[in-house]
């Protein structure tokens, strides 16, 4: 109720088959526990006993994410399943008639297709449920048939040790999208990164970048987080989500290798001009980056960098300061309003439609921003501070579209809001 009164949706992070001994279900069935060739109960991973997921324990756990998901639980986080290779011949794969070896390559195979199973019976139970599988570590029992029912969650931490958040972290979780963006979509293929901040590494802003490629997560001591930080990422993150309706299916664009200079993930709707366009460089460098095909007359701003439109060009002159930076930028559509910020010298904070005839948006840096005004909304009108020079000047539109206003303006404060509307 208190995650809900926020806004937010639980989940729950639970190790489906580990144990302890003494468990009521543990002592109520051993059978079900996984056992050696000997009939000792197997140790795995937190040094628990282990559940065999094809006895009848199998059902017994399905019946209590089913009490978890009627507590509010909405996304589950399966961690610890791994290939733990059951010789009983009481669980369903083989028989007597087999050999243990046997036995236990059956369960092997059957794994996958079980997990399979019980999160489409809890999608059944509840639609808006998603259930994970943790695939971080070696030894896990990895199928495709997962991916048809839920998704796999590849890394929380990064390649080194906990609690340690330079850029190299960053760096292995965008292996997965980077491999395998062709073949598995990105939306199930989830990974956590550190957002916290490092005075050695400074790496924020790369770490927060590399989780809104494809991984969406957060991970580590996030009490480390100042108020400054959590406003950063808050309005970054909030612009991820807007364009994630649009793009989440897509196939992203990636060009460069991990850790290269640079190294870009384009996850760009043409049409409705919606998307993110996200920027790695091993190296400092400028980089000019154009994306061809893009419905520009949609496109109403691109926020977080600065940049240029050309015809069906978007241009992207990425600046990556130093060594293992990140830049961003979104773009964001006017919903066919004849209104579009065709240029800006400065990164954009803000831009928004307030109806049909008005534009706001506020520079985040001093720069110099155009607007292309369709002359059907009438004559525009800027209302800024003093600290702004304009400048509106008529031109025929492209293809023959009709009149344009075009609309230049200087702005010297950043920060403030510029508003440009229709003249009365």
């Amino acid at each position: 109720d208190a995650l809900r009164s926020r806004g937010m949706i639980p989940g729950i992070w639970i190790a489906p088959l580990a144990t302890d001994p003494g468990t009521p279900l543990a002592r109520a069935h051993p059978g079900w526990l996984i056992r050696d060739d000997q009939e000792r109960p197997i140790v795995g991973r937190w040094d628990k006993h282990i559940f065999c997921f094809a006895s009848g324990y199998r059902d017994e756990f399905i019946a209590a994410c089913k009490r978890l998901i009627d507590a509010g639980i909405r996304y589950f986080k399966w961690d610890g399943i791994d290939k733990h290779l059951c010789s009983s011949p009481g669980h369903g794969h083989g028989s007597l008639r087999q050999s243990a070896d046997e036995r236990r390559a059956m369960q092997g195979y059957a794994m996958p297709l079980l997990i399979a199973d019980a999160m489409r019976q809890l999608r059944e139970y509840c639609p808006e449920v998603v259930v994970e599988m943790d695939v971080t570590e070696p030894g896990r029992s990895v199928g495709l048939a997962v991916l048809s029912e839920g998704k796999y969650f590849w890394m929380n931490n990064g390649a080194g040790a906990y609690g340690d958040p330079p850029t190299r972290h960053g760096k292995s979780t965008r292996f997965i999208p980077s491999l395998y963006h062709p073949y598995i979509p990105a939306s199930l293929q989830t990974y956590a990164c550190y957002p916290h901040n490092d005075p050695v590494h400074a790496a924020q802003r790369y770490n927060v970048n590399s989780a809104l490629i494809a991984g969406w997560g957060f991970w580590g001591n996030l009490t480390t987080l100042t108020a400054g930080d959590i406003e950063r990422i808050g309005e970054v993150v909030a612009l991820a989500r807007q364009t994630l309706p649009s793009v989440a299916a897509r196939i992203p664009e990636v060009a460069g290798d991990v850790g290269g200079s640079p190294e870009i993930y384009v996850m760009v709707d043409d049409r409705s001009a919606t998307g993110q366009i996200i920027g790695f460089s091993g190296t400092a460098l400028e980089h000019r980056f154009a994306r061809a095909g893009v419905r520009t007359d949609s496109v109403l701003a691109i926020l977080r960098n600065a940049y240029e439109i050309h015809d069906d060009s978007v241009i992207i002159p990425f600046v990556f300061p130093m060594p293992e930076s990140s830049r961003e930028a979104f773009l964001v559509p006017n919903h066919g309003a004849g209104i579009t910020i065709l240029s800006s010298t400065s990164w954009l904070r803000t831009a928004r439609l307030a109806g049909p005839d008005t534009l706001q948006f506020t520079p985040g840096a001093p720069g110099r921003h155009v607007i292309g005004w369709g002359s059907r909304r009438g004559v525009p009108l800027v209302v800024a501070g003093s600290e702004v020079r304009t400048r509106i000047t008529k031109t025929p539109g492209a293809d023959g579209a009709g009149e344009v206003y075009l609309v230049e303006i200087e702005s010297t404060q950043p920060g403030s809001m510029i508003v440009v509307t229709r003249r009365k």
